[in-house]
């Protein structure tokens, strides 16, 4: 089999299943954790090869794949052989209008279980055909991960959406600033010890 290269603007969406629990009841982050991708055959034939994403975080996180309704960001992913793993945040908008009720709306709607699909956006940069027809996506640039109502890689679940509290916040933001100078004076990591 010899491997295709699609048109660079041509952009694919595979889709996957959420399932949701709460943490806590505090609303200050609301974020969210699961599988984007596994390398299932999806119900269009086809199957994305985890290990063949490129991307780079943060990517946006989108409402129901339109690009002009982002709601937060995807903040890591991991790849791995059996999906990628991925952890988001939907905004929390403090000023009236459209783009506050916007990620009201999808944040209401994840943690309801109205919306459980993740679907990931993303640019074929090479594939195969499937003997049983379909595709296998050997490199695809990852572009977004959009929260979907229908979602067609029914393997790929949300294992949890969580809501920090005001000390978890700042232990977090203490903890991300620590990182950073630490990455600029090159020094050995800090060990955290819970107490």
């Amino acid at each position: 089999m010899s491997a295709t290269r699609p048109a660079a603007r041509e952009v694919k969406h595979a889709t996957s299943l959420l399932l949701l629990r709460a943490d806590s009841t505090s609303e200050e982050l609301r974020e969210i954790v699961g599988v984007a991708t596994t390398p299932a055959v999806d119900s269009f034939s086809d199957i994305l090869e985890s290990m063949g994403a490129v991307y780079e975080t943060p990517l946006p996180l989108l409402w129901q794949h339109r690009r002009e309704e982002p709601i937060g960001s995807v903040l890591s992913a991991e790849p791995t052989r059996e999906g990628i793993r991925f952890r988001a945040r939907v905004a929390r908008i403090d000023t009236p209008g459209s783009l506050r009720d916007r990620c009201n709306e999808a944040w209401e709607a994840i943690k309801s279980q109205l919306v459980r699909a993740v679907s990931v956006g993303f640019v074929p940069l090479e594939t195969v055909p499937r003997e049983k027809g379909g595709k296998v996506y050997r490199r695809w640039r990852w572009v977004e991960l959009s929260v979907v109502t229908i979602g067609a890689n029914t393997d790929a679940k949300i294992l949890g959406a969580r809501h920090m509290g005001e000390a978890e916040q700042l232990v977090e933001r203490m903890l991300a600033e620590d990182r950073a100078l630490r990455s600029l004076t090159r020094r050995a990591p800090a060990r955290i010890v819970k107490l």
